[in-house]
């Protein structure tokens, strides 16, 4: 799972993963990703509902953040 430390009151925060080349992995873009509009310590990233990113272990990845009035402090990958 993708865990952030983030506010986003008053604002969005939506996450893809991308291969190492830039591209969006399928299933992990930017329009899969489930809006994020609170402020969470640990707010996990979810895509249409699915938050196991465990497919792409080991796997060289790009994280690319769109946002709109909100602060991001920390992000992390957990088991």
């Amino acid at each position: 799972r993708l865990v952030l430390n983030l506010n986003a009151t008053g604002g969005s925060a939506r996450v893809a993963i991308l291969d190492a080349a830039g591209s969006p992995i399928p299933g992990f873009d930017i329009a899969n990703c489930d809006a994020i509009t609170a402020n969470s310590t640990t707010q996990i990233v979810t895509w249409q509902g699915n938050s196991a990113v465990g497919s792409l272990a080991g796997t060289t990845v790009k994280l690319r953040f769109e946002t709109a009035n909100t602060k991001l402090y920390a992000m992390q990958f957990v088991p």
